[in-house]
């Protein structure tokens, strides 16, 4: 062999025992991660454990496993041990569970109980998963308290939880400016349906017309036109003067909803034509009345023609 294939040859096998070293040392630097949370009497019997498992001794192994378990007191530890379970197959199953189970009797406030929904989900304990998630939801109970657990669950990608926590904060959302502030909130946590939910709720709940012309700038925002063509649907239905007439007209032209502006422009222009003939009229009953009470004030006082019959001399005949 030639130098450069000697060479060649070395440095191929450095990198080899490099990287073998490297994979060991982060191996162990994860076996002491696992093991630096469980307390050192339970840290034999998980070394001992561990040993059977890679013999595939599962009958020697689940024993001493179910021992280290017992001796777990607080959540870290229950899921240090689970964690080291999971390498070692389908007969730590029931280890795992167990361990999330007692994680779940174990957790003492929000952030255990999140890992316990995280761990749970990973080592498929749904069952754990919903019942922490349950426990998360039941002991919020203000609008606050929910906001903040949607927030956190949305970060470590519990969306499921995020949605729960935001569907009990709207049953606790009562008055208008309080909707508008959930539907942005959902829709920057991109929960359309709990936006659409919002808006459709808010139209339906008001009758006003300027009010509701209120609602749909606020709505806006949140791209939904088949929202605020029902809104303006229902605004013209419930216009009863030409200012009503005149807003809802505005905003449809502003959502080019043509057929929308055409029909309030045709009834501003009904509502203009009975306003103009109701005042004729008015002024013509006023006028009617007038002269009535003239004529009468003329019989009484004798002026005027009077009773023709009575006042005109005698013909003769």
């Amino acid at each position: 062999m030639t130098k450069n294939s000697l060479l060649a040859l070395f440095l191929l096998c450095s990198l080899g025992g490099a990287q073998s070293l490297s994979i060991q040392s982060g191996f162990a630097k994860d076996q002491t991660v696992y093991y630096s949370a469980l307390p050192d009497a339970t840290v034999k019997n998980v070394e001992r454990a561990v040993k059977y498992a890679k013999a595939k001794k599962a009958e020697k192994a689940r024993p001493l496993f179910d021992a280290a378990l017992a001796e777990c007191t607080d959540v870290q530890k229950c899921f240090a041990l689970a964690d080291i379970t999971e390498q070692y197959g389908s007969f730590c199953t029931d280890i795992r569970r167990a361990a999330v189970d007692k994680a779940l009797q174990l957790s003492k406030n929000r952030d255990d109980l999140i890992l316990v929904a995280l761990k749970g989900r990973k080592f498929e304990c749904f069952e754990a998963t919903r019942d922490a998630m349950q426990a998360m939801i039941a002991q919020s109970k203000s609008r606050e308290e929910l906001k903040d657990l949607a927030l956190k669950a949305q970060e470590v990608s519990l969306s499921d939880l995020s949605h729960l926590a935001m569907e009990k904060q709207y049953s606790l959302v009562h008055t208008v400016p309080e909707a508008l502030d959930f539907a942005r909130l959902a829709s920057a946590l991109g929960m359309e349906d709990l936006v659409r939910k919002t808006c459709k709720e808010l139209i339906d709940d008001e009758n006003d017309v300027h009010q509701l012309m209120t609602i749909l700038r606020n709505i806006e925002p949140f791209k939904t036109p088949d929202l605020y063509r029902y809104l303006l649907k229902k605004s013209l239905d419930n216009c009863k003067n030409i200012d009503d007439l005149y807003e809802v007209y505005q905003a449809a032209r502003r959502h080019r909803q043509k057929d929308i502006f055409d029909v309030a422009a045709f009834r501003a222009k009904k509502f203009k034509l009975i306003e103009n003939y109701n005042k004729q009229s008015a002024d013509y009953r006023e006028k009617v009345e007038r002269w009535r009470q003239d004529q009468s004030m003329n019989q009484d006082t004798g002026d005027g023609d009077g009773d023709i019959t009575r006042m005109a001399p005698a013909s003769g005949f």
